[in-house]
């Protein structure tokens, strides 16, 4: 009987550790962007959102996903327009310095892979800490070569261009955390509740069967 007792809880252990280790938390960082038009023909900024993997202390790393929420004039088509992980895009560099709170660093470019945009190629860009080149864009571009967007010589209408970085900003829209449930409460903490109700039930269902076997032999003695 102490056997089965102890193989019953033992199995309800288990059963916590595994609806734990099934809801640990999302391992990404959201930040929402703002890249404001100050030298390109559309009037307006570009917003969107960018998904980083998570970290505590500082790093450095390739964004997992950018996504246009919205732009001005022209490129307003565009709004909704996942540009990593799109198969008509080619990421030719994707480096961001950040932590949990800002972004202190980019190397990012995106450019379509034909010429679909009114005869010309789609670019974006977003680059902190060149000053040679330091246009950040969301902007027709005549080639999709990195050094000619980056110049600004082949930028075409329409565009958002800024040519000073200190105006685009990165602001984190959340963290890793457990997944949420109506309530308020957390999937980790419902599984913990589950768990320690299986390991109650368990000891419940063992009480009774001893009650009852104890109850056989009182009989028969």
């Amino acid at each position: 009987m102490k056997l089965a007792r102890n193989s019953a809880l033992v199995g309800a252990a288990i059963a916590a550790f595994s609806i734990l280790a099934s809801t640990s938390p999302a391992h990404a960082l959201t930040f929402s962007f703002s890249l404001p038009n100050n030298i390109g023909s559309e009037s307006g900024t570009v917003t969107g959102t960018l998904v980083l993997p998570d970290t505590i202390s500082t790093a450095t790393a390739a964004a997992s996903s950018l996504t246009i929420t919205n732009a001005p004039g022209a490129l307003s088509i565009f709004n909704g327009l996942q540009l990593i992980g799109n198969s008509n895009y080619s990421v030719q560099v994707n480096s961001f310095t950040y932590n949990s709170t800002s972004v202190t660093g980019t190397d990012l470019l995106v450019t379509s892979n034909t010429q679909s945009f009114n005869g010309n190629y789609l670019a974006f860009r977003f680059r902190l800490g060149d000053s040679t080149f330091p246009r950040n864009l969301f902007a027709a571009s005549s080639s999709n070569d990195s050094f000619n967007i980056a110049s600004g010589g082949t930028l075409a209408s329409p565009s958002v261009i800024n040519n000073n970085p200190a105006q685009v900003t990165f602001v984190p829209v959340s963290t890793a955390v457990p997944f949420d449930i109506p309530g308020g409460a957390t999937i980790p903490a419902l599984g913990g509740l589950l768990a320690l109700g299986a390991m109650r039930k368990a000891k419940k269902n063992l009480a009774a069967k001893t009650a009852i076997a104890n109850s056989v032999t009182a009989t028969i003695n």
